[in-house]
C-alpha cells in the first residue's frame, strides 16, 4: 500500500473510532438520564415482569435517542468503506499480478537470483542421456 493512501486510511479509521466511541458514550449517557431506574424486585405486583430500562424503548419501539441511529450508520458505513477499500485494493492487485508459478519453479528462481546456478546446471543438465542410461538398473550398477 503506498504510503499516501496508508496515511489516508489510518486517519479515517482514527476518525471513525472516535466517532463510533463518542456516539457510544453519548448514547448510553442519554439514556441513563432519560429512563426511569428499573423498579427493585419488591415493588414489582405479583406476576408482572420487570422491564429492562435499557431494552424497552427498543423493543416497544418507542427509541427517543437521537445518536442511535448515527452510530449504527456510522459502525456499518466504516465497515462498508473497510470493505469497499479492500475489494479495490485487491482487484488492482488481480488486474497487475503476473500469472501464477508452482512453488518448486518460484524456489527455483530465487535460488538462481542468489546463487547464479543455472549457468553452471544448465550443460550439465542438457547432456543427452541414451535410453538405457536411464534406467534404475544401470544407474545402481
Amino acid at each position: 500500500m503506498a504510503a499516501p493512501a496508508r496515511r489516508w486510511f489510518l486517519v479515517a479509521s482514527i476518525l471513525m473510532l472516535a466517532i463510533l466511541v463518542f456516539t457510544f458514550l453519548f448514547t448510553h449517557a442519554q439514556a441513563e438520564t432519560a429512563a426511569p431506574a428499573a423498579p427493585l424486585a419488591a415493588e414489582v405486583p405479583v406476576g408482572a415482569v420487570a422491564r429492562d430500562s435499557c431494552l424497552h424503548c427498543h423493543i416497544g419501539g418507542e427509541n427517543k435517542s437521537l445518536w442511535a441511529p448515527l452510530a449504527r450508520w456510522t459502525v456499518f458505513g466504516t465497515v462498508g468503506l473497510v470493505f469497499a477499500f479492500g475489494l479495490l485494493r485487491s482487484t488492482s492487485t488481480w488486474r497487475t499480478r503476473a500469472p501464477w508459478r508452482p512453488l518448486h519453479l518460484r524456489a527455483a528462481d530465487w535460488a538462481d537470483e542468489r546463487y547464479q546456478l543455472r549457468p553452471v546446471l544448465r550443460p550439465i543438465l542438457d547432456k543427452p542421456v541414451p535410453l538405457q542410461a536411464r534406467r534404475w538398473f544401470y544407474c545402481l550398477g
